[in-house]
């Protein structure tokens, strides 16, 4: 019982994709660089394997995003590369889109 009141605090703070805000800038950079920026930046946990993603294959241009969605920037970044992402016990998993 005790754990499970546990795991019902942790979640209630929990935060979500769309409700963090980051403010970050890639420029000119591939998928896993940018990927690896966002990771630093955000709260929230954010699981991935870029070798098996293949990430270092597409590249990113220049921009800025300022107080955006966390969910707008992985929308931005990962839309070309077949590659989505889940939300999973509070944190972000990426993967293949066609597992989903």
């Amino acid at each position: 019982m005790l754990c499970y009141l546990m795991l019902l605090a942790l979640g209630a703070g929990a935060k979500s994709p769309g409700t963090v805000k980051l403010t970050i800038r890639f420029s000119n950079v591939t998928l896993d660089i940018a990927m690896r920026q966002v990771k630093e930046a955000s709260p929230i946990n954010i699981a991935y394997d870029a070798d098996k993603l293949q990430l270092a294959q597409w590249n990113i241009s220049a921009k800025e995003f300022k107080q955006t969605n966390l969910s707008d920037i992985l929308h931005y970044l990962l839309q070309k590369a077949n590659v989505g992402y889940k939300e999973v016990a509070g944190g972000i998993v990426l993967q293949n889109r066609h597992y989903r």
